[in-house]
């Protein structure tokens, strides 16, 4: 089904908040650390400070993909971008550390994402579930690209905004022979320097929460659907059928508990630890190098944050055609395989980055590395909303990000004192090993899980959609009583024409969905969910 007119509506509203928070969060992630490093922070201290933001962005992010499950997206895709355009007002009054460091985690200000797009954001859960349900599973590939070709462009506009830094400010070099008041007159030089950057900053968070202010939600997909298949009236008439009886509302009442927040499927946390596992490699991955780019290229080759940012913008404008090329890359090659390829790929690149003669060269190849990222990026989130269970997405989201944030907090730390004491290649080598093996567990772990998508047309993968394996779920509830003698009636019938009111419904759901009759009568009488799919059963 296509989106609706009021879905397509909304998609362009997410589109152009996208656009201005991907540029606030770009321009920040070049100034603020090129920033921080003028006024005097050490990579280690920086590493602190990353540490900080990563803490308090992981309770951001899993109280919005959980609590956006139960009470809508919009209020968290208005709230968090205003708390950052809050963060941005703050980093341009004073450099004050106590107001640098709450301001900065609670704006989730300074983690990079310069050349990645401006991603990065505690909202992103809520926003991502709130786009995979207003297209159509075939379609979510192509969404997601397109989403994230706008955050790219949104990007190119960030790293241009750099420039208006003013020049001829003293670096560490000039900090590193003055005393406490040569570090204070040169402090509030720059704070005046970069103050424009940030007060742009601001007023581009302000926009992206503004404009989603307008977006149109009486009551949350998730809503429906938990709703539609977890015994309420509406769910019992269409899973139960007419011949539910007294089974099927007993059922409907046991379905329609209220869950806790925390309380997810048994394909869900199947999904989650092994999401975790993966993600958390990866945080480690990127906490290495991904927040310290700039200020990477900045020590390594004594650049400006003007010519930081032009390099992030050339490489986010060529990078809206790699978004772009995302669901090609998983219709040709499949989405797991896709993301599998691209993840070794990407992590090899660094090597050569943290061993490139100039600050040119560095840029070339940091280029190409980021034109095969922004080709994957798409999929990974496409990939986890596609594979959830429709009334959890926000919820997995949220979740399964919790290992690599927890990573990417204590990363950093590691990383600024290797740059301190160490060497400034040494991180970046770390970091694509680490992410080069991504893409061993990744194939590990999902190499027989397919997106709804993919199924009907995969062998050996469970074809039934997920919101007819929560019907499942309802109807095997409302038919528990003869589930085993309905369940075979059902499937010898063909459409579940069965004897045994309630047992009848849930046998007929069984075989519409392509599932043996046997397994479904043997799941529910091992009071086990239907939502486990056959290839989850290693």
């Amino acid at each position: 089904m296509s989106p609706g007119p009021g879905e397509g509506r909304n998609l362009k509203i997410i589109f152009t908040a996208r656009f201005a928070m991907s540029a606030a969060r770009a321009l920040a992630s070049v100034v603020v650390p090129i920033y921080l490093a003028t006024i005097g922070y050490s990579g280690f201290k920086l590493g602190l400070l990353y540490l900080a933001v990563a803490i308090v962005t992981m309770g951001i992010s899993s109280t919005t993909g959980v609590v956006s499950d139960r009470i809508g997206r919009k209020p968290f895709l208005v709230v968090v971008p205003w708390m950052a355009a809050l963060a941005g007002v703050a980093f341009a009054l004073t450099h004050n550390i106590v107001v640098i460091f709450a301001a900065g985690s609670l704006g989730s200000i300074g983690r990079g994402a310069g050349a990645g797009g401006g991603a990065v954001g505690p909202y992103q859960p809520a926003e991502s579930a709130m786009v995979t349900e207003m297209v159509t599973p075939e379609t979510r590939n192509r969404a997601f690209g397109r989403l994230n070709a706008i955050s790219s462009a949104g990007a190119v506009i960030g790293g241009l905004g750099a420039l208006m830094v003013g020049h001829g400010l003293g670096g560490i070099g000039a900090l590193a022979g003055g005393g406490h008041a040569a570090r204070h007159v040169n402090a509030n030089a720059a704070l005046a320097s970069y103050r424009p950057a940030f007060i742009a900053l601001a007023a581009l968070a302000l926009i992206a929460g503004a404009v989603a202010l307008a977006l149109h939600e009486k009551r949350s997909r998730s809503e429906k659907v938990a709703s539609r298949y977890r015994g309420s009236p509406e769910g019992a008439g269409e899973g139960a059928g007419e011949g539910a009886g007294a089974g099927a509302g007993e059922g409907a009442g046991a379905a329609s508990r209220k869950k806790r927040p925390w309380d997810l499927t048994e394909r869900s946390r199947w999904l989650l630890w092994r999401l975790g596992i993966t993600n958390g490699v990866t945080g480690l991955s990127v906490g290495m190098f991904g927040p310290f780019i700039a200020y990477w290229l900045y020590r390594r080759y004594h650049v400006s944050a003007g010519a930081v940012g032009v390099l992030f913008a050339v490489v986010n404008l060529a990078t809206i055609a790699a978004a772009l090329s995302a669901a090609p890359l998983a219709r040709r090659f499949g989405i797991v395989r896709a993301i599998i390829g691209v993840r070794v790929i990407q992590g090899v690149l660094l090597i050569p980055l943290a061993l490139a003669p100039t600050f040119w060269v560095a840029g070339l190849i940091f280029f190409v590395r980021m034109l095969v990222q922004r080709s994957a990026m798409p999929l990974r989130q496409s990939f986890v909303l596609g594979v959830a269970e429709p009334e959890e997405r926000a919820s997995l989201a949220a979740l399964s990000n919790l290992p690599s944030q927890a990573a990417m907090a204590g990363s950093p730390v590691l990383a600024g004192f290797m740059f301190d004491d160490v060497s400034l290649s040494l991180p970046f080598e770390l970091g694509g090993a680490l992410q080069a093996a991504t893409g061993f567990l990744y194939w590990l772990f999902f190499r027989h899980v397919a997106p709804e998508e993919e199924r009907a047309r995969t062998p050996g993968i469970d074809a039934a959609p997920p919101a007819a394996r929560v019907a499942g779920v309802a109807a095997a509830g409302a038919g528990a009583g003869g589930a085993g003698a309905g369940a075979a009636a059902g499937a010898a019938a063909g459409a579940g024409a069965a004897a045994g009111a309630g047992a009848g419904a849930a046998g007929a759901l069984e075989a519409g969905a392509g599932r043996p009759a046997g397994r479904a009568s043997a799941a529910a009488g091992a009071d086990l969910p239907l939502d486990v799919p056959s290839e989850l059963d290693e």
